[in-house]
C-alpha cells in the first residue's frame, strides 16, 4: 500500500520549503509507518484565501477585517 499525504496551506511557501516538507514528511512515513520512500507520495496544495474559511468567514475577509 502506497501512502499519499496531502498537505494544504494558504500562505505562500518557497520552493526550498516545499522540498524540505516533502523530504521530511517522507522520512516520517518511512520511520513511523515503515513505508518505502519510493512509494510515498506527498501532495502540496496551495488554497487561495477566498476558498478557505474559518468561523463562518473566508480567510481573505478575516484578514481584511483585522
Amino acid at each position: 500500500m502506497m501512502p499519499i499525504v496531502n498537505i494544504q496551506y494558504i500562505d505562500s511557501i518557497t520552493d526550498h520549503q516545499k522540498r524540505q516538507v516533502i523530504e521530511q514528511v517522507t522520512e516520517v512515513m518511512v520511520k513511523v509507518l515503515n513505508k518505502k520512500p519510493e512509494s510515498t507520495y506527498i501532495v502540496l496544495q496551495q488554497i487561495e484565501t477566498e476558498n478557505w474559511g474559518v468561523n463562518g468567514q473566508t480567510v481573505s475577509d478575516r484578514r481584511n477585517n483585522n
